[in-house]
């Protein structure tokens, strides 16, 4: 993940640099909201780190 940017005063911002930290505030926000959806069954990470989080049981498939 890339590095925290310094928060700027945003009483000095103009309205061009402002719609640019929202840009980028959305990009860092996306990026972050896609790792934590990450599982060992969607992903490359193994399987003790999906948490101790039980997966649901798979009910009969008898009729």
């Amino acid at each position: 993940m890339p590095p925290k940017p310094p928060r700027p005063d945003l009483t000095q911002l103009s309205s061009a640099e402002k719609d640019w930290l929202i840009d980028a505030l959305f990009a860092r926000l996306d990026a972050v909201e896609a790792t934590l959806g990450m599982t060992s069954e969607n992903s490359s990470k193994p399987p003790s780190s999906d948490g101790l989080a039980k997966k649901p049981k798979t009910g009969s498939l008898r009729g």
